[in-house]
Formats: structure tokens, C-alpha cells, sequence
């Protein structure tokens, strides 16, 4: 958090995540039950800190799966992050998404292939994980604390589900502040239609919301997709001259005020 905060709003922005995720009680929720959703929270934090990379996006969400299923929410979104900037290198971005993610994968369950049996191996980890996760109930959730909502608990997972696709095929401007805010309400509208609730799932969402919220919301900044000097003048020299020359319109015009 302090990496992501200071990447993208400098120093202040690396204090206000760092103070943020230390002082959220959420945090030390999730942490006092020696649950595996504080280490998906750290992983999500590491992924919005490089998120910038194809690579580390695809490494992240395959890394978030092999943990606790839910990151596959993210998986159209995030594989998509840089489509529609520059159609050239869109596919490229797409096969470095995909190959973050298998090699992560593959890292994490080759053990199914020991014993001989990677068939049965395979569908064992599938029933003690989708099979349980998916008839598991518990009594804080939307639909059991109201029984007549029952009925939409299907349809409003379908809408989960299409709406994660949505968010990552519309829009057109893409900036790592949207990621982490559309990574958010996916996660948040994943939750609520979940049959298993429980409280520590907060810290699931956690970094993508003060990602998005806290960090220098009334100016532009590398997180709202501007680059700085230093980062135009690396790869794109033409954006650092047309940056560099609203720039000086923009102290021209304030000095005419």
C-alpha cells in the first residue's frame, strides 16, 4: 500500500495508504483470525501497486484465484485494462495477462499432479472448494436475514457476472484510479450475493476503495492517467511535448487571471 500510494500521489499518498490499511479496524479483524483474506487483501494491494503491467495484472488475479476464488471477478476487467488506448499493442497486453496468470497457476497447483491421479486430484479440490463454497449458507447474509429475497439470489448473480463484463469492455477512459474503483464495486456486488457472509470479507475490497478515495482526488495525477515529465519523456517524448505545452498554456492563462 505505501508502494501504490507512493507511485501514483507521491509521498502523501504513500503515508495515507500505509496509515489507512494499518488503522482500518477491518484489518486487524481479518489478521486476529488467522484467515487466508488478509494475504488476498495483500496480494490485491501488490497487484494495484503494479497494475500498470499486463504481466503483474495477470500474476495477480492468478495469485488472487489460487488463494480464494473470488479475484476471477476481476479477471475481464483487469485483462483488458490497456484495450482501446492503442489497438496495436492491445493483444500483446491480453497474452501477457494470460501468461502472468498460468505461470502463477501452474506454480501453485502442480501439486495436483502428484500421485499420479492429477484427474482426481482435480476434482477433489474442485468439490472442497466451488462444490462447498457454493452450497455454504450462514445467518449474515442479505438472504437469510430476509428469506423472501431467495428467489434473487440467482438473477442478481447473473447480473455479478454480466456486470463484470461490462465494466471491462465500456468504458473508454481506463486509469488505474477506475480499475481500483470498478475493482471494488465488482468485489462489493460479489459479496452480496454470496450465500456465506462474514465480516472479515470487508478487507477483500479494502485497498481498491482507498486506492480510489484517498489518493488526491481533486487533482490529476499518474493515478488519473497523466503522466509525469520523467514518465512521458521515457517512452512517449511526443506526450511530454504536448504535456509540457499544455503546461505552460495552463501558468499562461492563470496569469492572465
Amino acid at each position: 500500500m505505501l508502494f501504490a500510494g507512493w507511485r501514483y500521489a507521491g509521498a502523501r499518498g504513500g503515508a495515507a495508504l500505509l496509515f489507512a490499511w494499518a488503522v482500518f479496524p477491518y484489518t486487524l479483524y481479518a489478521t486476529n483470525q488467522n484467515s487466508n483474506d488478509v494475504i488476498v487483501a495483500a496480494v490485491a494491494a501488490i497487484g494495484l501497486a503494479t497494475a500498470t503491467s499486463p504481466l503483474a495484472r495477470g500474476a495477480t488475479v492468478g495469485a488472487g484465484f489460487a488463494i480464494k476464488l473470488y479475484p476471477l471477478i476481476l479477471a475481464p476487467l483487469w485483462m483488458l485494462h490497456n484495450f482501446g488506448r492503442q489497438r496495436i499493442t492491445s493483444i500483446p497486453s491480453i497474452l501477457k495477462f494470460a501468461l502472468g496468470g498460468a505461470v502463477v497457476v501452474l506454480l501453485s497447483f502442480w501439486i495436483l499432479a502428484l500421485g499420479g491421479e492429477p484427474v482426481e486430484n482435480a476434482k477433489l479440490f474442485y468439490e472442497r472448494t466451488f462444490g462447498v463454497q457454493s452450497s455454504r449458507e450462514s445467518p449474515f447474509t442479505i438472504f437469510a436475514q430476509i428469506p423472501a429475497l431467495a428467489v434473487l439470489h440467482k438473477p442478481l448473480a447473473i447480473e455479478t457476472i454480466l456486470l463484470a463484463l461490462l465494466v471491462a469492455v465500456v468504458p473508454k477512459k481506463r486509469t488505474i484510479r477506475r480499475l481500483a474503483a470498478f475493482s471494488a464495486a465488482l468485489i462489493i456486488a460479489f459479496e452480496l450475493v454470496l450465500l456465506h457472509w462474514f465480516y472479515a470479507y470487508i478487507i477483500w475490497f479494502e485497498p481498491f476503495v482507498f486506492v480510489a478515495l484517498l489518493l488526491a482526488t481533486n487533482e490529476n495525477t499518474p493515478l488519473d492517467g497523466v503522466r509525469s515529465d520523467r514518465q512521458a519523456a521515457v517512452g512517449h517524448p511526443e506526450e511530454a511535448k504536448r504535456e509540457q505545452s499544455i503546461g505552460r498554456k495552463g501558468k499562461l492563462w492563470r496569469s492572465r487571471l
